[in-house]
C-alpha cells in the first residue's frame, strides 16, 4: 500500500471520528441524564416561526405585525400560545428507545413518513426535530433531533397539541362588535328584510318596542361569533352568489361595524364571510338562524 493511499485513509478516518465525536458532544449536551433527550429551551417572546412539515401537508404560524398567521389565514393566538406552553412544560419525558438508523422506517421518524417540527427565533432555528408514530397505547410520540439518529418517546400534552390540524390553528372567531356599539341591524333573508334600530332610549323592531331583554340576548351574539370549521383548502372556495342571507350590524352615524354575507353550504350548514373578506367560514344552520331569521322574534 503506497504512502498516498495511506494518506487518502488517514483523512477519511479522521473526518469520520470528527464527524463522530461532534455527534456524540451534540447528543451529550441535549441529555440530562444517559437515554433522555431535553428540549433546547425557547424564548418564546422572540419566536417568529412554528412549523409542523408532513410529508402529505404543511402547517405554518409566523409572527406577523398584526398577530400570528398560519398557512397565510389568520391564526389562533391560544393556539400558539398552547403549543409554547406545552413546549415549555417541565412535566415533559424522553426516554430512549432506538440509537440505530435501521429504527427510523418502523417508529414513523424517516424522511418518508415522519413530520419536521420546527421552532425559529430571531432569525435563527433552535429547535428542529422529526416527528414519528405514536408510542405504546398510543401514549407518547416517538420523536429525535435531526441531526441524531437516537430515537426517543416522548411524553407530555405537547403529543396531543402535535396532532391538531389545520382548523385547530386557524382563528375561529368571525366578528367581535360590543353590544353596547350597536345602533341597528338590518337583516336580509332572500327577498324578506327587517331592521332592529336604537330610537329615543329603546329598541324598536317593525314599528314596535321590542323586548330589552330579548334585544340583548340578540346583540350578544356578535360579541364572539364563533365558526364551526373552514371550507377544505383544496377544494375551490365557495361562491357567494346569490346570496341567501345578509347582516348587516351598524354603529352611530349609519357606520357599518361588520356584514355578513351567507351562502348555503348543504349539510345544514352555511358559509359565511365578511363583505370585502377573503376568509371563509363554517356555520351550523341553527347558529344562523339565531343570527339571521327571517323573522324575528324580539316583541315583548
Amino acid at each position: 500500500m503506497t504512502p498516498d493511499v495511506l494518506r487518502r485513509i488517514a483523512v477519511v478516518l479522521g473526518v469520520a471520528l470528527a464527524l463522530w465525536g461532534a455527534g456524540y458532544m451534540w447528543r451529550q449536551g441535549h441529555r440530562d441524564e444517559p437515554g433522555t433527550l431535553r428540549l433546547p429551551p425557547v424564548d418564546t417572546a422572540s419566536v417568529e416561526e412554528i412549523a409542523l412539515r408532513r410529508p402529505t401537508d404543511t402547517l405554518v404560524a409566523r409572527r406577523a405585525p398584526g398577530g400570528w398567521t398560519v398557512n397565510g389565514f389568520p391564526a389562533s393566538a391560544e393556539q400558539v400560545a398552547k403549543l409554547l406552553a406545552a413546549y415549555a412544560d417541565s412535566s415533559i419525558r424522553t426516554e430512549l428507545v432506538a440509537e440505530s438508523p435501521a429504527s427510523h422506517a418502523r417508529l414513523g421518524v424517516d424522511s418518508a413518513a415522519g413530520r419536521r417540527f420546527t421552532i425559529a427565533a430571531g432569525g435563527t432555528v433552535v429547535a428542529d426535530f422529526v416527528l414519528g408514530n405514536r408510542g405504546p397505547d398510543f401514549e407518547g410520540t416517538y420523536l429525535r433531533a435531526r441531526s441524531d439518529s437516537a430515537v426517543y418517546l416522548l411524553h407530555g400534552e405537547i403529543t396531543d397539541v402535535f396532532l391538531d390540524a389545520l382548523d385547530a390553528w386557524r382563528e375561529k372567531r368571525i366578528v367581535a362588535v360590543p353590544a353596547e356599539s350597536i345602533a341597528a341591524v338590518e337583516v336580509a333573508v332572500g327577498r324578506a328584510s327587517w331592521r332592529l334600530a336604537r330610537q329615543d332610549g329603546r329598541w324598536v323592531s317593525g314599528g314596535a318596542s321590542a323586548d330589552s331583554v330579548k334585544v340583548r340576548r340578540y346583540l350578544g351574539q356578535f360579541e364572539g361569533l364563533r365558526a364551526s370549521g373552514f371550507p377544505d383548502p383544496a377544494l375551490d372556495p365557495p361562491r357567494f352568489e346569490p346570496l341567501a342571507r345578509t347582516v348587516s350590524v351598524l354603529g352611530g352615524a349609519g357606520a357599518v361595524l361588520a356584514r355578513l354575507e351567507f351562502v348555503d353550504a348543504g349539510g345544514g350548514a352555511f358559509w359565511v364571510r365578511e363583505a370585502g373578506q377573503g376568509v371563509v367560514y363554517r356555520l351550523p344552520s341553527a347558529t344562523v338562524d339565531l343570527i339571521a331569521p327571517a323573522r324575528p322574534d324580539l316583541l315583548p
